[in-house]
């Protein structure tokens, strides 16, 4: 007998690429797996029914953890190119319209400039408006070019000395981007799974082998004032020889 406790362990290794790094589920928080079968009665005049038959079969597999790893999202999720860098969101970047001509300001990232997400006021954050040309009213401003390695925000001279907020996109060569394709139908990445629970009473394993499934669904959850989680929902199917899987425990009996 096992009295498993806490979320366990969890691995997923891909398979339909050759010599692929096995990536743990991190920060695990919790995880359902869940094997069912349709069935069938024969009925005979009476309310139960005469035989029973199994049909269809489904192993299904929901995970949730705390540390997001593009490594996994591809390798679990998308199954499309995992890359070095990408493009960031710099969040209310603080600066001060000048107090004479030009009335312009260089974003930090002006180098990697890849689109602007807005300008506010500060404080209060009351937003501004874009125009297309030099603005020549109160509260409007003119965004650098996208993509852009020499832009400026260009405001109003009714705004001189005004502190305002800049939200922009950015290019950046750290971490890591998924590029995201709209593939053929039919393109499924494929991975095998172990899972493993613990008995600290016995220092005894229940683990799980599954040779082959996918991930129909990843959601990436945030909520005010606590952490962000992302979840798997994963289904396995035949491994190509008839099997699915192993479920191995520690003790016998």
């Amino acid at each position: 007998m096992l009295v498993p406790y806490s979320a366990g362990r969890l691995y997923g290794t891909r398979t339909d690429i050759a010599t692929q790094t096995p990536r743990q589920f991190g920060a695990l928080q919790n995880v359902s797996i869940q094997t069912k079968f349709t069935t069938k009665a024969l009925q005979g005049k009476n309310q139960f029914g005469l035989f029973i038959a199994r049909g269809e079969g489904k192993m299904t597999l929901k995970a949730e953890v705390g540390v997001f790893s593009g490594k996994l999202f591809n390798d679990i999720f998308y199954g499309d190119t995992l890359a070095t860098g990408g493009t960031q969101l710099a969040v209310d970047e603080a600066h001060s319209v000048p107090s004479s001509s030009p009335y312009t300001i260089s974003p930090t990232n002006q180098s990697t400039f890849a689109g602007d997400e807005g300008a506010f006021y500060s404080p209060g954050g009351a937003p501004l408006a874009l125009v297309s040309v030099a603005p020549t009213v109160t509260a409007t401003y003119e965004a650098p070019a996208n993509p852009s390695t020499t832009g400026v925000y260009t405001f109003s001279s009714s705004d001189a000395s005004a502190k305002v907020l800049l939200n922009y996109l950015y290019t950046t060569t750290a971490g890591q981007n998924i590029a995201i394709t709209n593939n053929t139908m039919g393109v499924t990445p494929t991975f095998s799974g172990v899972f493993r629970g613990f008995d600290p009473s016995t220092g005894l394993f229940a683990t799980l082998t599954i040779n082959r499934m996918t991930c129909d669904e990843l959601s990436m959850d945030a909520k005010l004032g606590d952490w962000q989680l992302s979840s798997f929902s994963m289904e396995a199917f035949d491994d190509g020889t008839g099997n699915i899987g192993i479920l191995t425990l520690g003790d016998q009996t």
